[in-house]
């Protein structure tokens, strides 16, 4: 039997059958390398989508779970580009962590950041400038 090129598994005509060092044994590499980045990316939409929940009325934090949710997103698609590269390259397990995991930092600094920023008011780029009425002479 042939697998990805390589003779995983050697079978006679009576049914009997020796595998190799090159067969697949246990579980593929990606599935312990891509289970923290999917957990993460799970906990990220949990808190994004619950968030609300518990903070009906108050705009500036529906705006810091929906900065939440896009987050993760962020975290979602790095794991399974990173997954891809790993499989893709045939590159070893540890490559996992060591491609997402720096990335996974970064986006989680920049999900606290754009939390704290909505819980603290601070505006989008994009929103328009709040309109002061300007006083009037008498």
């Amino acid at each position: 039997m042939i697998w990805h090129g390589r003779v995983v598994e050697v079978r006679d005509v009576e049914g009997r059958r020796q595998q190799t060092s090159d067969s697949p044994v246990g579980w593929p590499e990606d599935r312990p390398g891509g289970a923290p980045d999917c957990v993460s990316f799970g906990l990220a939409a949990i808190v994004g989508g619950v968030w609300p929940l518990f903070a009906r009325g108050d705009e500036r934090r529906a705006t810091a779970a929906k900065r939440v949710r896009w987050h993760g997103v962020g975290l979602g698609a790095t794991a399974i580009l990173t997954l891809w590269a790993q499989d893709a390259n045939d590159w070893p397990l540890w490559a996992v962590p060591a491609i997402w995991g720096p990335l996974a930092l970064l986006i989680l600094a920049s999900t606290a950041a754009f939390a704290f920023g909505a819980l603290r008011g601070e505006p989008d780029d994009d929103a328009p400038a709040p309109h002061r009425p300007e006083p009037q002479a008498s």
